[in-house]
């Protein structure tokens, strides 16, 4: 148990290492117009990913525990897990485009992101 919890706290301390680490250099390295857009990347990626779920991993999370077979858990478990990466390419795609017009309303030049990467970075998430 002791051996978990060491782990566990290892790798949250080297999540806050690296941030503390990278947010110096990226402040530091980086021009005005690169870090907003940083700022504008962390931001959209943070509302892609609160909203991409939909709720849909709630009725999961909620009838897994008493289920007692395999079966009954990839019923309750593969349905909304596809739903959700759907969900998340489809909405990564429309965010995609919502923010190239937004960008390119507000600022001189739009910003360019790579949609494909980012819906990865979704699915990825959803994986995770």
């Amino acid at each position: 148990m002791i051996k978990r919890y060491l782990v566990s706290f290892a790798g949250y301390f080297f999540i806050y290492a690296s941030n503390i680490i990278s947010i110096p250099l990226i402040i530091n390295l980086s021009s005005e117009s690169n870090y907003g857009e940083y700022v504008l990347l962390i931001s959209y990626l943070g509302i892609l990913v609160a909203l991409s779920p939909l709720g849909l991993g709630f009725k999961s999370k909620r009838e897994m525990p008493s289920s007692t077979s395999i079966d009954e858990r990839s019923n309750i478990f593969y349905p909304q897990f596809y739903a959700n990466i759907l969900s998340v390419i489809i909405l990564g795609y429309f965010f995609n485009a919502f923010f190239y017009f937004f960008s390119s309303s507000l600022f001189d030049e739009p910003i360019e992101l790579d949609a494909p990467l980012l819906v990865i970075y979704g699915v990825l998430f959803v994986i995770y």
